[in-house]
């Protein structure tokens, strides 16, 4: 998928309302569009299966979620972090959004 700005943005038919807003500024839209930074979701495998399956989604309107691995360096050099342990603030226990339910 890469960068989206500019693909957002032709997409929607703003390319060049976007290029002369920024020109109003001072800035070029190429300027914008290299500081973004890519998705790196190479160029293969389930992760960027998922991230065009959640594009398709939103493109075609129809509610939807994904869960990923959180990528710290590289692809497959990875370990395990207690994140609970550690506070991470983008974390909240499964158990805090529990409902209890008993079936009729």
């Amino acid at each position: 998928m890469g960068r989206l700005l500019s693909d957002s943005a032709l997409n929607l038919g703003l390319l060049e309302s976007a290029a002369e807003a920024l020109a109003s500024f001072g800035v070029s839209l190429e300027e914008v569009v290299e500081i973004e930074p890519d998705a790196a979701l190479g160029n293969g495998g389930l992760g960027r299966l998922a991230a065009c399956f959640l594009d398709s989604l939103a493109t075609m309107g129809v509610p939807g979620s994904g869960y990923g691995l959180r990528y710290e360096h590289g692809l497959f050099a990875q370990g395990w972090q207690d994140w609970a342990a550690d506070g991470d603030a983008r974390d909240m226990a499964a158990s805090a959004r529990a409902v209890a339910f008993t079936a009729p």
